[in-house]
């Protein structure tokens, strides 16, 4: 990684690609520290939006037999 990318890195510019902050992160001994991102079990508000998205719709009843029914 050259000087510049690491300036930019630590200035905080978005434009660095992320394989470059990963990178910077193991340099820094840190990469180890993202691991736990990156267990769905630990990320609460994307289990609780997998949940509400899968819910299961009501089948329709067997009791109707028109065959004219939209």
């Amino acid at each position: 990684m050259s000087p510049s990318t690491l300036a930019r890195i630590e200035s905080g510019d978005v434009s660095v690609s992320f394989a470059s902050w990963l990178q910077a992160f193991d340099r820094a001994g840190l990469l180890g520290t993202l691991e736990p991102l990156a267990n769905p079990q630990n990320d609460r508000i994307g289990e609780a939006r997998r949940q509400i998205e899968a819910r299961v719709r009501p089948r329709k009843s067997a009791a109707k037999t028109d065959d004219y029914d939209f």
